[in-house]
């Protein structure tokens, strides 16, 4: 997998610790009934306001492990497949940060960190933390190489599967990291999909995907975002003309400004607050020109 696959998104490989107590009496000999099972232990401390996490975990199960972990810390925990977690580890980690805790814990798993969003709704920067893991597999030892390619694919699809079912999901926090890591993995095909999301009867699902397109940030998809302007839906016609803006170049302009031109006042308000949003000053100079918007000047956001 890929070391950093852009902002929010990280693959860890490391390799999990497991301990076995060997509790023998004095005087007893070795031998097989001198390991002894000792009762499970866990315990999970966090501190939100200084992000520092404590476990204490004796026999316990790695699945056990991460949901204490994420009620303790509202993180949101996928596992491609179930199995991976149910072994027993015993582990102490004392204050560490949730990132650092997360990345001693699940050594030896090829995992996917999420991080949420830098700028806030008003545009303040923030420090992003971890809001979601993605755990993929348990790292090989060793194995050929069109294995670890094999490998490598298969775990690229299963997250950018997860990536795009967070975008029409109620985890707002991951959003910009399920971006960053589809904007690095495959472009293309986060396009095509949210594409045919665009096309779909849900508004829901379609405001998400236009919302989707306009952060990735991709000009393949000005032509489906300026078909979606043509819908009786107002919000979707607002959210695909932002989406565009916000995009922006040449081809983005020229399809806002042919959109106003031929559309109805629905379609024309909407190209309108999305250039007074997001445009350029060119963008904004070449809508002046076709009406009197001169009302729309609200600053350009980033």
């Amino acid at each position: 997998m890929k070391k950093n696959l852009g902002r929010g998104y990280h693959v860890l490989s490391f390799t999990v610790i497991f301990s076995f107590a060997m509790l023998v009496s004095p005087g007893s000999a070795k031998g097989p009934n001198a390991l002894a099972i000792e009762s499970s232990i866990l315990d999970v401390t966090y501190d939100p306001m200084k992000d520092l996490l404590s476990i204490h975990a004796r026999q316990a199960s790695l699945d056990k492990v991460l949901q204490e972990i994420a009620k303790k810390t509202q993180l949101s925990i996928d596992s491609m497949n179930k199995d991976l977690l149910r072994e027993d580890i015993s582990v102490e980690i004392k204050m560490l940060s949730l990132e650092q805790a997360l990345k001693k814990l699940l050594k030896g798993f090829n995992t996917v960190m999420l991080f949420s969003s830098t700028i806030d709704t008003e545009g303040r920067i923030k420090v992003p933390h971890v809001v979601r893991v993605i755990v993929l597999s348990k790292q090989a030892n060793i194995s050929p190489q069109f294995v670890q390619e094999a490998v490598k694919e298969t775990e690229s699809a299963k997250t950018v599967e997860t990536s795009l079912t967070i975008l029409t999901g109620q985890d707002v926090r991951a959003y910009d990291g399920a971006i960053a890591a589809l904007k690095d993995l495959s472009p293309e095909e986060t396009v095509s999909a949210l594409t045919h999301w665009l096309q779909r009867d849900d508004q829901q699902r379609r405001v998400a995907a236009a919302t989707a397109l306009g952060h990735l940030g991709d000009e393949r998809a000005i032509g489906p975002l300026s078909a979606a302007l043509t819908r009786d839906d107002p919000a979707t016609r607002l959210v695909a003309a932002t989406s565009m803006a916000r995009i922006g170049g040449d081809m983005a302009v020229v399809s806002l400004l042919q959109a106003y031109r031929t559309g109805d006042t629905g379609i024309k308000y909407a190209v309108a607050t999305a250039i007074a949003a997001y445009g350029d000053g060119n963008a904004r100079k070449a809508l002046a020109n076709l009406a009197d918007v001169s009302h729309f000047t609200p600053s350009p956001r980033q």
